[in-house]
């Protein structure tokens, strides 16, 4: 039995892990999200018995077709609560990762992942408020923090 099923909308702490992929050019790797049309990092959720790491790589495979090696942690944020439109609330502690790319075809899923593309700074698509934060600090437009 999955845990939403047995909690039903009940607050759950959520971990996750986020990769940030910059190209040649220092453009960010984004992903339009199916769930809402908005754009963010390929991120999702701690499957049991992996590693955050391996969540951000496993993620990036699955959203945008790149395999992708962590290099180091950027970020680590939490105190927030995510209402989806179902009723569903979550307290996320997202871990975001810097990442290189190390192969694969750059590529959308169709499923959670409509479109995928770099963006640089000044040309960034409508933002996830999940993901503004993290996005901003990838960029430089914030400090990073651990929190």
């Amino acid at each position: 039995m999955s845990t939403r099923r047995a909690v039903g909308t009940a607050p759950l702490i959520w971990a996750g892990a986020a990769a940030v992929v910059l190209d040649e050019a220092g453009r960010l790797l984004l992903q339009q999200r199916g769930d809402s049309g908005l754009w963010g990092l390929p991120a999702g959720a701690l499957d049991a018995g992996e590693t955050l790491a391996h969540t951000a790589i496993r993620e990036t495979l699955e959203e945008t077709g790149l395999r992708v090696e962590p290099l180091r942690l950027l970020s680590v944020l939490a105190g927030y609560e995510v209402v989806h439109p179902n009723g569903d609330r979550l307290f996320p502690v997202p871990h975001t990762f810097a990442c290189r790319v190390v192969g694969g075809q750059l590529r959308a899923d169709g499923d959670e992942s409509l479109a995928v593309g770099y963006f640089s700074r000044e040309a960034l698509p409508p933002l996830h408020p999940t993901m503004r934060q993290r996005v901003h600090q990838a960029l430089g437009l914030e400090p990073t923090s651990l929190v």
